[in-house]
């Protein structure tokens, strides 16, 4: 049963559609922050676009370089270094998505304790 995950390409196409499931997660949870008031994108070229309120340019920025990087590896499915890329990028949106956990705990438990309702910021 378990014989098709033996194989590498199957293993890289799950953990690639991993990363683009995480990566939807973060940009679902980068507008949200942005449009609820004090966020600061860490990234310049994307904090350029979000600034301009620029919703539909991040989404194209966010999915060309995840498309970018995931097509990169899918061409290299059948080596052990792209295995291992798809590893460590699926860990890091892994990683980033417990820090949006922190971030919306943080801002509820600060809108709650001090009664600011997070819809009318």
């Amino acid at each position: 049963m378990t014989r098709w995950l033996s194989r590498r390409p199957v293993r890289v196409a799950l953990l690639l559609l991993a990363v683009w499931l995480l990566n939807g997660f973060d940009l679902f949870f980068t507008i949200w922050a942005s449009r609820m008031g004090p966020f600061q994108e860490l990234n310049p070229l994307a904090a350029m676009v979000l600034g301009n309120g620029n919703y539909t340019g991040i989404i194209l920025y966010k999915a060309g370089l995840v498309l970018l990087a995931t097509g990169i590896l899918w061409y290299h499915r059948h080596y052990s270094f792209s295995e291992t890329g798809c590893w460590m990028i699926t860990f890091v949106y892994a990683a980033l998505a417990l820090r949006w956990h922190r971030y919306y705990e943080t801002w509820n438990y600060y809108c709650h304790h001090d009664g600011i309702d997070p819809f009318q910021i």
